[in-house]
């Protein structure tokens, strides 16, 4: 489950912080009841979501770190982490015990990985086989084709 935080309009990122733990520490346990993961994403505040307060991945894997429950994990969503911070490759290994789900898309426009710009997705694909993820990557993208289909032909290159 995507337990999202919010936008932040409170001048006090502390309380907000003490109030996003809380939540998730409840929500921990109600997942435990159906052996549900959770998962919490760092969103781009630079594009996205202005004023999103989980705003880059660092700031999201010190709140896993600290909360240590062994079911509220990292989405690791490629493009987010790209606009971010940079070096995506880098965040991958320095986060790989802690990501449950990954999500795809090219940066800056938000396209498909094969569609130019700043990531090389051979790189990428590469880092998630060399770190071990074996979990799902899901594409969240506007395509630049016409259709759905169109716009993953890319795949087949990684097959």
């Amino acid at each position: 489950i995507h337990i999202t935080s919010c936008r932040t309009t409170v001048i006090d990122g502390n309380s907000m912080k003490e109030t996003l733990m809380r939540n998730l520490r409840f929500a921990s346990k109600e997942l435990a009841n159906y052996n549900i993961m959770g998962v919490i994403e760092a969103i781009n505040n630079k594009i996205s979501i202005p004023k999103y307060f989980i705003k880059d991945v660092a700031m999201a894997t010190s709140i896993i770190r600290e909360l240590n429950l062994p079911n509220i994990r990292l989405l690791f969503d490629v493009y987010h982490a790209q606009i971010a911070d940079g070096n995506v490759l880098q965040l991958l290994e320095h986060n790989k015990d802690i990501i449950a789900h990954v999500q795809i898309a090219q940066a800056p426009e938000r396209h498909e990985p094969s569609s130019h710009g700043l990531l090389n997705f051979d790189e990428v694909f590469n880092k998630l086989r060399d770190i071990n993820y074996n979990g799902y990557i899901g594409c969240e993208y506007s395509p630049e084709t016409k259709s759905t289909e169109e716009s993953l032909y890319w795949m087949k290159r990684y097959r």
